[in-house]
């Protein structure tokens, strides 16, 4: 998820430094990335990495990029705005088997996981401008927005370095450097948190509470993988699955405050969240997992279902503007 600099507006609603409110912030919004540390122990203590790629395509992942379709391809408001760029699924969906056929299999897989990393960072920046919203945290704008960027950004980049040298180098040696390098970055940024506190200006503790629990995981969970055979799953599952947690619970709330008192669709997905999760698992079963069962042993056509998740970066990138969309701004209650 993304978002854009909220603008003050006459909303009536109560300011209050959560999304939400504490105990679903705090769960959801910012624990959830604690289910990333859990699965590495899982991992590393002998869990099947193949049930738990399963259980997170089938149970989390996949429902999280289908959910996008509850407010977009299924809500006649978001169809008839975003019109032509709804068909943007039929190119991506091509792009795969023709870097395949042309022989850029390894360029199309690291171009679709760098976007995959740059969307998580952004949906992690869109909770940052929200919370800086709520707790009235005007500045740091450019600073959070880079700082978070290079934090979860750079420890993929070492791992997609170190696959693809030509010469193996030691994976965990490479990893090591990139954090004593980045640790000045970390220690500007702590340092400017201290003076915020020091001079008595505006603290977010939502946003550094955020920052502290995500910022590691990622660096750990690259570090953990990169010498390892099936390290690609294993730092995808790892650092997924918080964002997926958050995204359904983010849009869940939007829905239910969107569409609940409308017809349609889409109001009719917003009328329990067994009924919204259940859109999304079937629409991952029929249009993901079962269509990966059926390609698994043609890796050209396998690649075609990258395409689904092109999609879901693209057209969420779209759908979380409030300057666009001043209804965004009225379901989360901004």
């Amino acid at each position: 998820m993304s978002t854009t600099v909220i603008r003050p507006t006459a909303l009536s609603f109560p300011s209050t430094q959560w999304i939400i409110g504490k105990r679903d912030d705090l769960f959801w919004f910012i624990a959830s990335a604690l289910f990333g540390y859990l699965a590495l122990v899982g991992i590393a203590a002998g869990f099947s990495v193949l049930t738990a790629l399963i259980i997170w395509n089938l149970l989390i992942d996949g429902p999280h990029v289908f959910a996008t379709a509850t407010r977009t391809y299924l809500d006649h408001e978001s169809r008839a705005r975003l019109g032509w760029r709804l068909w943007s699924v039929i190119p991506f969906l091509l792009i795969g088997p023709a870097m395949w056929a042309f022989g850029f299999s390894h360029l199309f897989l690291v171009a679709v996981i760098s976007w995959a990393q740059y969307h998580i960072a952004k949906q992690h920046f869109g909770f940052i401008m929200l919370y800086k919203r709520k707790t009235g945290e005007k500045g740091d704008i450019k600073l959070d927005r880079s700082f978070l960027l290079i934090s979860l950004m750079l420890p993929w980049a070492i791992f997609a370095i170190a696959m693809l040298m030509p010469t193996r180098v030691p994976g965990r040696l490479f990893m090591l450097f990139g954090m004593g390098c980045y640790g000045i970055a970390a220690a500007i940024y702590v340092g400017h948190q201290f003076n915020k506190w020091k001079t008595f200006q505006v603290m977010n503790p939502p946003k550094l509470l955020l920052l502290s629990i995500v910022i590691p995981l990622h660096w750990l969970a690259f570090y953990y993988a990169i010498e390892k055979p099936e390290g690609l799953i294993i730092a995808g599952i790892a650092t997924n699955v918080g964002h997926s947690l958050q995204y359904h619970r983010l849009m869940w709330f939007h829905n239910r405050n969107r569409y609940s008192t409308q017809d349609g669709f889409a109001a009719i997905l917003s009328r329990s969240p067994i009924i919204y999760f259940g859109i999304a698992l079937l629409l991952n079963v029929i249009f993901s997992a079962a269509p990966r069962a059926a390609f698994a042993d043609n890796t050209m056509l396998l690649s075609s279902l990258g395409g689904m998740n092109m999609t879901h970066y693209y057209l969420d990138s779209l759908i979380w503007r409030t300057r666009s969309d001043k209804g965004l701004a009225t379901a989360l209650r901004l």
